[in-house]
């Protein structure tokens, strides 16, 4: 790097160093320094800093080689040595920004890091964020090798269950000792809510009531807090700039019969607004969700004040330094500790958890001598001990939501995740789900995930369908909104449509243009390729189906 820092503010760094401090959040930001911290603590005082921070590098770069450690941690350790490293300059090049970025992310105990800010030198600075800027996961089947390898030294987060299992939640939900007594609630509640652990510092619970997202105001999406309506109760107002091309998705993608969403009844029901992780890692559906406790009775929204109480008095009381972060550590890691001491204290706990543990491993043992005697390679790593942490109980409640039907539309709502895919690949399986579902996504939270949804989505859930629902869904919007007559025909319904697109494009708005640009655009084509071959034109109707497809 020639030149690190030479103009004014965020525009200074590289942009990896400067999406690392624009756009992670504050409790990211100070995760990062923890895991530097750790690094840092175990720097040889006998060295110079920058052989230090080589040999940090050097070590990562050897345990990847090794197989200890998988590639989402050579990740996360990335991420923390260039934020740090990015500060470094800043604090040696633009102390007056450094500080202003300091007080505005809210970094804690970052003075301590200051000897060696002051010591590395500009070039082992430059030369080691070349080096990690350039690391990459490698050829993908080193990298399933390696991370195969570290599964099976079981250096990663494969011990921690992605389901909360019946016999084990009993257990726990019998023991009465007083020590356990906020871990067994936690554990009650968020295996039907399924926050992230750290999104219970400042949720917020609500009487139910909002507007329909086709009358919401436009602007950036925000909470407005609480409104009052006619009956003086609180109401949730959301706003969301995308709101016509949500509205279009909604109405579109139900058309296609991709999910139906059902419309809250009960009005009273509370809504507990949560504010997203993630959302500065562009991972989440928007700044807040919205959970409808339509299957809560009265004990149990109680209950669910009770947990919100204490974590208010346990914020209080333990200096939690007004963040997620420090709430984490000192009010969510201790849970943490009580849970994992009960697994491996608790005799019942402990059998339980070994019987399914041998169950696995002969499953596995089977399974990998049948592919023996046919001669096949076989990959699959073996089975580690299962134990349910805290984070195990949003797994269970994903898993419960996909079990009941839940759509992935309306799972992304609930859970606040970006991408209708994540819950799908990452969380706890359908199989593993309970049999009842309490909670709700309500309306505005499943508009703001298909506000968000990539072209890239839409597109894969789009085509899923048949080109004579494709179309039936295009002509049905345009006539509801008087662009259109209605068509009596498949191909009379393209014509319309094309027609329109070509001469009238304002009125589609942007997702409906790339709806008839990417989809009908095609089909219209092969429709006047087709002329020259006699082709009876269907009837449009809602069963269409004659195989014709663009493709």
């Amino acid at each position: 790097m020639k030149e690190f820092i030479t103009r004014q503010y965020h525009s200074n760094l590289p942009k990896e160093s400067s999406d690392l401090i624009k756009h992670a959040g504050s409790a990211s930001q100070n995760a990062y320094l923890d895991r530097w911290g750790q690094f840092y603590e175990n720097f040889d005082p006998q060295k110079t800093a920058d052989t230090n921070l080589a040999d940090t590098i050097s070590t990562i770069q050897t345990k990847r080689q090794n197989g200890e450690i998988k590639w989402s941690t050579v990740r996360q350790y990335k991420a923390a040595i260039i934020f740090t490293l990015s500060l470094a300059y800043l604090y040696r090049e633009n102390p007056s920004l450094y500080q202003q970025v300091v007080a505005y992310k809210k970094l804690v105990d970052i003075e301590r890091f200051h000897p060696f800010f002051n010591a590395v030198t500009t070039p082992a600075l430059e030369d080691n964020y070349e080096e990690l800027n350039n690391w990459k996961s490698s050829d993908p089947l080193i990298t399933k090798q390696l991370d195969n390898l570290a599964h099976e030294k079981n250096n990663t987060s494969s011990s921690k269950a992605k389901s909360f299992p019946d016999e084990l939640y009993n257990i726990l939900m019998k023991d009465t000792s007083p020590n356990m007594h906020w871990v067994r609630v936690f554990t009650y509640l968020n295996c039907r809510l399924g926050l992230r652990p750290n999104e219970w510092y400042d949720c917020e619970l609500v009487s139910h009531g909002y507007y329909e997202v086709t009358k919401s105001q436009q602007g950036n999406p925000f909470f407005n807090g609480r409104f009052q309506d006619a009956n003086n109760q609180p109401v949730i107002h959301f706003s969301e700039p995308n709101d016509q091309n949500a509205a279009f998705t909604y109405g579109f993608l139900e058309k296609l019969g991709v999910f139906t969403f059902n419309e809250i009844k009960d009005k009273s029901a509370p809504v507990l607004v949560v504010k997203n992780s993630k959302l500065s890692h562009g991972r989440a559906c928007g700044p807040l969700r919205f959970i409808a406790l339509t299957g809560f009775n009265a004990t149990e929204v109680n209950l669910l004040k009770t947990m919100m109480g204490y974590f208010d008095s346990q914020n209080d009381e333990l200096n939690t330094d007004g963040t997620r972060l420090g709430f984490v550590k000192h009010v969510i890691n201790p849970m943490q500790g009580k849970l994992h001491y009960f697994w491996h204290s608790n005799d019942d706990a402990e059998i339980a958890i070994n019987d399914v543990f041998e169950q696995k491993h002969e499953d596995w043992t089977n399974e990998k001598n049948r592919y023996l005697r046919q001669g096949k390679e076989f990959n699959r790593t073996p089975p580690v001990k299962n134990y349910p942490t805290l984070y195990s109980t949003r797994h269970q409640a994903i898993a419960t939501a996909k079990a009941t039907g839940c759509s992935p539309i309306e799972i992304a709502a609930l859970f606040g995740h970006a991408s209708v895919i994540t819950a799908d690949r990452h969380y706890g399986k359908r199989i593993h789900g309970w049999g009842k579902q309490q909670v709700q996504p309500v309306k505005e939270g499943v508009m703001n995930v298909l506000a968000r949804m990539t072209d890239a989505v839409f597109n894969q859930i789009v085509s899923e369908s048949a080109p004579g629902e494709l179309v039936q869904a295009v002509a049905e919007q345009l006539e509801q909104d008087g662009v259109i007559k209605a068509p009596d025909s498949f191909e009379d319904a393209v014509k319309q449509i094309m027609t329109q697109y070509d001469n009238q494009p304002d009125v589609f708005n942007e997702r409906l243009s790339h709806v008839v640009k990417t989809h009908i655009q095609p089909i219209a084509a092969k429709q006047r390729d087709a002329k020259t071959s006699v082709q009876r034109a269907p009837v449009l109707n809602n069963n269409y189906d004659n195989g014709f497809s663009p493709n």
